[in-house]
């Protein structure tokens, strides 16, 4: 979490750069010794970023071929959240692995924690709005990993926490960054 003042960590973003390292050598390894197939199926996940309603599970349902729904149950921010959205394949399959794809997802992005002046309660508010996001899944022959990139319109949030810093009350935040990185394990049903 972060803090009112302009002191920055730099954890969250190198994070992000490392991500998508990790999970390409995960999936590698995954796949190494099993025939892979990226095929339409309906499968379930867990993990983490604005397809997994920040951290919980998902399902992705098949409408109809390269069209899916999304619907995710996880811990918000500060409290429990979900998400809901679709996700449309652009490519049939990308070396028989894995398959490109466009997400809209909405869900929970941002928490701010706040004191107000005078008081020793906290106030806790999550976020929630649409994001955009390109991605990929990876799948070996029942079970593979999702990796997506959103963008998210931040600013409501982003103004809340000025507005209540302005004030004079003590505040912090989660997830101002517009750019967000979602990661998952999933599974075939």
């Amino acid at each position: 979490m972060q803090d009112g003042g302009t002191d920055m960590t730099l954890t969250p973003r190198i994070c992000k750069l490392i991500s998508p390292l990790l999970l390409a050598a995960t999936c590698y390894l995954a796949s190494a010794n099993t025939p892979a197939r990226a095929e339409n199926y309906e499968s379930w996940g867990l993990g983490y970023g604005m397809s997994y309603a920040y951290l919980g599970a998902n399902i992705d349902y098949r409408l109809m071929p390269d069209l899916y729904l999304v619907g995710a149950l996880g811990s918000g921010i500060y409290q429990a959240g979900l998400a809901i959205g679709g996700r449309y394949y652009l490519l049939p399959t990308l070396f028989e692995t894995a398959r490109a794809r466009v997400s809209v997802v909405y869900g929970p992005y941002s928490g701010i924690v706040r004191t107000p002046a005078g008081t020793n309660s906290t106030q806790e508010k999550d976020f929630a709005g649409f994001a955009l996001g390109l991605g990929i899944l990876m799948f070996g022959d029942n079970e593979g990993f999702d990796f997506d990139i959103y963008y998210t319109n931040t600013r409501p949030a982003k103004r809340h926490f000025e507005r209540y810093h302005a004030a004079g009350d003590s505040a912090g935040y989660d997830g101002l960054d517009p750019i967000n990185v979602s990661l998952g394990y999933r599974r075939r049903f």
